[in-house]
């Protein structure tokens, strides 16, 4: 099976052995193998772990952290479309954790707040909790 992984910042990530990809989408995690149905859903933050079909390939699995857009999937092709893309090489345990503890002081600081601003800003550190947490699952596979 064909994957391709395309991020808004440049980066790509494709194979054409691809054995499975698994996976996070909005409403539950799935595993994509060949044939599977056709499907386009939305995806979070979270870790794509990917195992390939190859013997002459330099590693049979291979883990990337992303975050969001969606996913197309058709019998023989995956294509998923995030905002970033994170590779083992780029994710940094310490910096993860610490972007961990930030994300929920700020959410913990915006919580009970009232007016929309406030609620709006509880979003933006939710999301950068997922992102984190995200990028500190990706660093436990180093």
């Amino acid at each position: 099976m064909f994957l391709e992984v395309i991020a808004f910042d440049g980066k790509a990530f494709s194979h054409d052995k691809v054995k499975s990809v698994n996976l996070m989408t909005s409403a539950w995690e799935i595993t994509v193998l060949e044939n599977h149905m056709p499907l386009t859903s939305v995806l979070k933050p979270w870790v794509v772990n990917i195992e390939c079909n190859n013997w002459n390939w330099d590693c049979d699995k291979q883990v990337l952290a992303i975050w969001g857009w969606i996913i197309e999937i058709n019998k023989k092709t995956v294509k998923i479309l995030v905002d970033t893309l994170y590779t083992l090489d780029e994710v940094d345990a310490a910096e993860a954790t610490d972007a961990v503890a930030k994300a929920e002081e700020l959410m913990d600081k915006y919580k009970w707040a009232k007016d929309k601003a406030d609620m709006d800003k509880f979003i933006q550190a939710e999301d950068m909790l997922m992102k984190s947490i995200a990028k500190l699952k990706l660093s436990k596979y180093k």
